[in-house]
């Protein structure tokens, strides 16, 4: 075989392969490689190649739709999430209306934490937990002893028929109350936005400050369904306790669930290098 054709021929395979050559080209081409092995063989490792190449580009774009795929569920979530949560505030807070669903019932809660433990399988929130979190963290972890704490002394002082508590007459002790779980309530939905901005948009691993809050939420929510619709001081103090022990101890063990998922995801990519 003329070394001069071959040298011609193996400049043009590629375009040959990538089908951008002309059809006199291309007719030449396969004239020559049925007689001529080593260009042949070359032919062939080119559209190999090609191939290759295609599906590691295909592969590529299937992962980045995955992804985009992920964090568009993960928006979804948020937003639901805040929607449900701002809807019940102001339902509760200033509608004064109030859906017995709210009324010693985890329902709500249990569905609530479900999403955020669903949002904390995504790509998002890697990075660990800085100063500012767990700052928050303390921030909720506070405000659920201060009102249970708050609760049971007015209660208590209210049983031994006390006239005043901290110098607030007994009638303007139900508005007092509402006011601080308002506030609270405020707090709670603004460290609540902030734990998914953290997330969505620094990367940070807030998920277990997400379930600290929600329960707290949730925890304000049952406070003041209680506080409008109570029976006798005992009802309130009984269906305080159990409710708070009931909603307190889902939310901890969302909480939990919420720390060992990205810790458990890091093994796993670990054991597959």
């Amino acid at each position: 075989m003329d070394k001069n054709n071959c040298d011609i021929i193996r400049d043009l395979i590629p375009s040959y392969v990538d089908e951008i050559c002309s059809q006199t080209t291309r007719e030449w081409v396969e004239e020559h490689i049925q007689t001529c092995g080593e260009c042949r063989l070359m032919a062939a490792r080119c559209r190999d190649q090609a191939l290759s190449a295609q599906k590691l580009e295909r592969q590529s774009l299937d992962g980045l739709k995955k992804i985009t795929d992920i964090l568009k569920y993960q928006n979804m979530i948020s937003y639901v999430l805040l929607l449900f949560v701002v809807f019940l505030g102001v339902l509760l807070f200033f509608v004064n209306r109030y859906s017995s669903l709210l009324r010693n019932q985890p329902g709500p809660l249990i569905l609530c934490l479900t999403a955020a433990i669903l949002f904390s399988m995504g790509r998002r929130g890697t990075a660990a937990s800085g100063k500012q979190e767990y700052l928050l963290g303390g921030i909720c972890l506070a405000i659920h002893v201060y009102f249970p704490s708050l609760f049971s002394f007015f209660l208590q002082e209210l049983s031994v028929d006390a006239v005043t508590v901290f110098g607030i007459e007994l009638h303007q002790i139900g508005p007092f109350m509402e006011r601080q779980l308002i506030a609270a309530y405020f707090v709670q939905t603004a460290i609540l936005v902030y734990s998914f901005y953290r997330i969505m948009h620094h990367d940070r691993n807030c998920h277990w400050l997400l379930c600290l809050n929600l329960t707290g939420i949730f925890l304000l929510f049952n406070y003041d369904v209680w506080l409008k619709h109570m029976d006798s001081f005992e009802t309130l103090k009984s269906a305080l306790f159990e409710s708070t022990l009931l909603l307190m101890g889902i939310g901890l063990l969302a909480t939990a669930a919420s720390l060992a998922i990205p810790r458990l995801r890091r093994s796993r990519l670990q054991s597959r290098q």
